[in-house]
């Protein structure tokens, strides 16, 4: 993919899907909760995610899942939750402005579900370029690719990969070359 100014969106929905494919539990990839494991486990402390990640097995992961408040639809990047237990809202952002967190700190329906009907808990995470203004919605923890990058995919590339099949391994290798050229990118 070329990663140029005028493909920022492109890049953004390849990201947003290989994310979901490698949280995902269920995907082809080999890689079991490792992943999804990995990702919870290094949340900033902002986002105050306290739940078990023992066992994942039935956490669901969906994409431009509809955030609802009455007729107003928008579509959050990654919606991470165990029914009726917890939810997590993710927002991806490369380099386009902030839009979209206040609405989904205070949507009351992610999908089908009421936000009232998660009883331990519902977490907002905003992932962004370090030189990106942060989330507008206090709700959200704020967390830089880099971050990501550094406690995510270099730790589970570092100590798990060669367990992993060929393909998922050079996922892993391609997604962090990926962010890494995208979040170096300037408007210059």
């Amino acid at each position: 993919i070329e990663y140029g100014l005028g493909n920022q969106q492109r890049a953004e929905v390849y990201i947003n899907r290989l994310l979901r494919y490698l949280l995902d539990s269920e995907s082809p990839h080999g890689m079991g909760t490792e992943f999804l494991t990995a990702f919870l486990e290094s949340l900033p402390p902002s986002t105050g995610f306290d739940e078990d990640t023992y066992d994942l097995s039935d956490v669901r992961v969906d994409d431009q899942m509809p955030a609802r408040d009455g007729e107003t639809r928008k579509y959050p990047d990654l919606v991470l939750d165990v029914p009726g237990e917890w939810l997590l809202v993710v927002e991806l952002n490369f380099s386009a402005a902030e839009t979209g967190t206040d609405f989904y700190a205070t949507a009351p329906r992610i999908g089908d579900q009421r936000i009232d009907d998660y009883e331990s808990g519902c977490y907002y995470l905003y992932l962004h370029q370090h030189d990106e203004p942060t989330a507008s919605s206090d709700a959200f923890a704020n967390w830089t690719w880099r971050s990501f990058v550094a406690d995510v995919l270099d730790r589970v590339i570092t100590e798990s990969a060669p367990r992993y099949p060929q393909r998922t391994t050079t996922q892993l290798h391609d997604l962090r070359d990926d962010l890494r050229t995208i979040t170096s990118m300037t408007d210059d």
